[in-house]
């Protein structure tokens, strides 16, 4: 039936499985040059020649742009010039710096003064336990 141009279920179904059979092909071919290309790069170049055309393949894009351009595009992709990234990361250090000093200020705090025993200024290996509190109302705070 299928030579008389009738389509048939059989037909269908090995038409399907050509047209898998050339994806997986496409795939196979697309993953042996990644492959080829990821062990190009993890390897030095063997020859000077081959050491000039990776250059040049890594240089093309640059050129292209400084000739149509005047000028290489951001290459960080976040729009940011150099000095407003390198504050941008200062102030990301600052501010971890500052949570870190509050935070052991705190603990000090807490350590020195947490308590209203006497022995306040012992270690707290060698003060008396103190008593479990209870909550006067329900937000926690003492009055």
């Amino acid at each position: 039936m299928e030579r008389r141009g009738e389509q048939t279920g059989r037909g269908d179904i090995n038409r399907q499985a050509q047209a898998v059979n050339t994806l997986i092909e496409e795939r196979n071919a697309v993953e042996a040059e990644i492959a080829q290309e990821q062990e190009k790069l993890s390897n030095p170049p063997a020859t000077p020649e081959d050491a000039r055309e990776r250059i040049d393949v890594a240089v093309s894009p640059l050129e292209n742009a400084i000739r149509t351009e005047g000028h290489i595009p951001d290459i960080q992709g976040d729009g940011l010039t150099w000095w407003q990234r390198a504050a941008s990361h200062i102030s990301t250090k600052a501010r971890s710096l500052a949570q870190a000093i509050a935070s052991k200020t705190k603990a000090l705090w807490q350590d020195r003064f947490g308590s209203k025993n006497s022995d306040h200024r012992q270690p707290r290996e060698l003060r008396s336990p103190e008593p479990e509190r209870q909550p006067d109302d329900d937000r926690g705070l003492e009055l």
